[in-house]
């Protein structure tokens, strides 16, 4: 009977813990611009995030909308992404 109930508890414990993790990449993306969180999820599906800072302001927009059909991004996520990337330069 004890052994169940410390059992019971240790699952219990784990599971709070593995919700509390679920929870945190959430809290991360709260902090961040749209167009960051989107820079992020979609943009590094394929190959890896180029630092802002790799091109000019002007040299972004033809770069990205020349991606944005493959990464499926609406017009307002372009805009989004671009605002970051281009804040960020």
């Amino acid at each position: 009977m004890r052994l169940s109930r410390i059992l019971t508890l240790v699952f219990l414990v784990c599971l709070f813990a593995l919700i509390l993790l679920a929870c945190k990449g959430n809290v991360a993306d709260e902090n961040r611009s749209p167009g960051e969180v989107t820079f992020r999820n979609r943009c590094q599906t394929c190959h890896s995030l180029p630092k802002p800072t790799k091109m000019a302001d002007a040299e972004w927009p033809p770069f990205v909308k020349g991606h944005a059909e493959k990464a499926k991004l609406s017009d307002e996520q372009i805009d989004q992404l671009l605002a970051y990337l281009i804040s960020s330069n």
